[in-house]
């Protein structure tokens, strides 16, 4: 599964005001699944459900734009993940340069991304991550013990 998990939370994270008023999202994230190229094969698309699922409540993207609960803003403000598998956590946060449109047929959310440099940039990043060294920390090595000597 190639997709953008969009990171959707409601509030601002530094001073706490509520941003995005209304019924919250499942999750707090939206994933728009790769869907396919456009017709001259440059674009990769990737397409969100119709409707977004937690539990017995499900609540149409139709429903939630109309209500802004889920505009167009607040999904160009929101953080990317993009990943290969279905655990998000192996993805990498990125910004993913695009255009996300409204496709009224199918009633979701489409993003057009330019493919080659989604890819590059996507690769680059997690080379950059791999590279990273974690250092050990100046701890107590080995093992001390502790004594309860009452004088």
């Amino acid at each position: 599964m190639f997709a953008i998990t969009l990171s959707l939370p409601r509030r601002d994270p530094t001073s706490g005001a509520l941003l995005w008023p209304g019924a919250p999202i499942p999750r707090a994230q939206l994933s728009m699944s790769f869907d396919g190229l456009n017709a001259d094969e440059s674009y990769a698309l990737f397409r969100s459900p119709s409707v977004l699922k937690e539990g017995t409540n499900a609540k149409s993207v139709e429903e939630l734009k109309d209500t802004s609960v889920l505009p167009l803003e607040r999904l160009q403000a929101a953080t990317s993940w993009v990943h290969f598998t279905r655990n998000q956590l192996t993805g990498i946060a990125m910004t993913v340069p695009g255009h996300i449109s409204w496709d009224e047929e199918r009633k979701t959310w489409i993003w057009s991304v330019k493919w080659r440099d989604l890819m590059t940039q996507f690769y680059a990043l997690r080379k950059q991550k791999s590279s990273v060294q974690v250092q050990p920390s100046k701890g107590v090595t080995g093992r001390t013990r502790f004594s309860n000597n009452s004088a």
